[in-house]
Parts: structure tokens; sequence; C-alpha cells
């Protein structure tokens, strides 16, 4: 079924369970791709992960669908643990035939209102996602300029998110997640209205969960325009097709 002719019923499902349309997540999705070059060993080094190392290469154009690395607190031992998910949350409780909406991102304002973010957030299924920077667009003339953002001194960064778990036929697990999003620095504003909500070291612990009777919620601020830096970057990078150290490099102005 195409998107068109499956909008009508799973729209009104996305507008319950999101509180956005299904439009509006396939025209105006934000941080819909960002790179993650950082290696699998640097990860664990960074984020203190436990688990066998899990490898993976780098990725210069992270779109939805694909697995990507997450670190998050394991649900038997509760230790930090360094895993490739799916991005496009799936619900546990959704149709192992149709999963319906997969949304990439959930808006940090209505966290606790949206029964697909709500159940994981307060079952303690939030992660941190790793980023070195994410892209957005903005319309210049007759052109979606792309931009790359990302920290002064491009390390990697966390971002903060929501993962799920469904189980598939044949005891197949799959693991999926979701990135917060929030209101723009004043460095993102001039490209778009949301950003991912990126979490200081400081705050790691106590989103993840490692912190008793901390307010997880309470660590959702928009990181200062100051700490990021902005460039321009090929078109080529619209493309999933395309995944390439090039893709971020700046453009000439």
């Amino acid at each position: 079924m195409d998107l068109v002719h499956g909008i009508g019923a799973a729209n009104l499902v996305q507008e319950w369970l999101t509180g956005e349309s299904l439009w509006s997540q396939y025209e105006n999705s934000m941080c819909g791709r960002y790179a993650i070059t950082a290696a699998p060993i640097d990860l664990r080094s960074l984020f203190g992960t436990s688990n066998p190392l899990v490898n993976f290469d780098p990725n210069y154009n992270a779109a939805p669908t694909q697995a990507l690395p997450v670190v998050r607190l394991h649900p038997k031992d509760g230790t930090r643990h360094l895993d490739l998910l799916q991005w496009g949350l799936v619900p546990s409780w959704a149709d192992p035939a149709n999963r319906g909406p997969q949304p990439t991102n959930a808006r940090a304002e209505t966290l606790l209102e949206k029964p697909m973010f709500r159940n994981p957030f307060q079952r303690g299924q939030r992660c941190l996602v790793p980023m070195n920077a994410f892209y957005e667009w903005k319309k210049l003339g007759n052109v979606k300029q792309p931009y790359a953002f990302a920290l002064r001194g491009r390390e990697p960064f966390a971002v903060a998110g929501l993962w799920e778990w469904k189980k598939l036929a044949g005891n197949e697990v799959l693991r999926s997640f979701t990135v917060i999003t929030g209101k723009p620095n004043e460095l993102v504003q001039d490209v778009h209205d949301r950003m991912p909500m990126i979490l200081p070291e400081s705050a790691w612990s106590t989103w993840l969960g490692e912190i008793p009777n901390a307010m997880p919620d309470s660590v959702l601020k928009t990181l200062p325009a100051e700490l990021m830096q902005v460039w321009k970057v090929d078109v080529k990078v619209g493309s999933v097709k395309n995944n390439s150290p090039d893709l971020l490099d700046p453009l000439p102005e």
C-alpha cells in the first residue's frame, strides 16, 4: 500500500499516538538524517558501555529504518549497553503484520501525552543516540539547501531518545528507537523550528535512569547555540544512496 492510499486510516492512528499527522511526518520530519562516524570502540569508551563490542561502519547519512548505534540500560543487568536498533519506533503492542507509523522523532513537550512515547518513557526505556552531526534543510529559492550541525569541536554527542521492543514471528525481537526533539537554539532556528535534544554528559545518568528519584524530563533542554557550529553541505546528502565522508565537507561560500 502506498502512502497516498494508506493515509486515510493510518492518519487517525498516527494523530492519536503521536499528535502528528502522516503528512507532517513525511513532509516536515526534523532530524531525519544524521552522521555517526565515531568508531565503536571510541563510543564504548565515551559512554562506558559493558557489553561485547558491536561492530558497525561509519555512517555519514544515517536514515530511518536503518540499524544504528544506541546506548541504553540493559533491562536485565542495568548496565550500559551499546546496541544496534532500528530507527523508527515500533511499540510492543503493534500488529506484527502491519506495524503502522514508525515515528523517527518525538516531541519533548508532549512525551507524557502520547501513549506511543509515554509508555517507554515511564518504563525507563530511555536511551542516548550518538551522533557526530545532524542534517537539516532550508529552502533557498528553488533549492532545498542541506546544512550540517555539530558541536564546536566536531566530537560525538548524545541525543535523548526512547527505545522499544517488539516480538515478531519466529521469536525474533525487533528493537527500535526514536529521537526526541525540542525548541531550536538561535543557530538552528534559522533553518528549522525543531532540533534534537542534545544532552551534556552530566545529564546522561539522569536520562538513562541511573540516579534514583531523579526527574529525567528535567534534562530535556535546548543546547546553547555557542556550543555548536553549522555549515552548508552538498545536496547529495538528500539521497540515502550516498554515504561517504565528503557528505560532511563544507560547501565553499
